[in-house]
């Protein structure tokens, strides 16, 4: 779960240096107590995880981005389900 949630931290990072304002963004990923913590509808108890999205997911609600958070289920997104188990 650190894993995906550095992943998004990563992702947010490059949006805020690619995407010009207003920013929208669609976030998708199969890691759903990672999606729910983003979008401000969970929270998580593995250690890691909300250090390192409170920032990102902080710079982006004060910088009035408009997210939309999709879960795909990971049977579906096998493949990059395969990268992420590699880069833990």
């Amino acid at each position: 779960m650190r894993a995906e949630a550095l992943g998004l931290r990563a992702g947010l990072a490059l949006s805020a240096l690619l995407l010009s304002s207003p920013r929208r963004l669609g976030v998708v990923g199969d890691n759903l107590p990672v999606l729910r913590v983003a979008a401000a509808n969970g929270r998580v108890r593995t250690p890691g995880v909300w250090e390192a999205l409170e920032t990102p997911l902080t710079h982006a609600d004060t910088q009035g981005w408009d997210c939309q958070w999709a879960a795909v289920r990971r049977h579906l997104n096998s493949v990059a389900d395969s990268l992420a188990t590699l880069g833990t």
